[in-house]
């Protein structure tokens, strides 16, 4: 499947991946807590290049404990 970096901050620790049609993106980051700013500046990029971040989730990351 083809897929775009579309955005990487410069210390790695956050991207944003989409796929050329712009049907689907993926916000992600190193670590699991993402301030609400933080947030909304990547989804603002992502509207800026054209992706209808209208249709995002964002989806909680829990993870079970060990």
């Amino acid at each position: 499947a083809a897929y775009l970096i579309i955005y990487l901050d410069h210390d790695y620790q956050k991207t944003i991946i989409g796929v050329p049609d712009r049907n689907n993106i993926w916000i992600m980051s190193r670590n699991p807590q993402m301030s609400v700013a933080e947030y909304q500046r990547m989804l603002s990029y992502a509207a800026s290049v054209g992706y209808d971040v209208a249709k995002v989730k964002r989806v909680p990351q829990r993870w079970p404990s060990e």
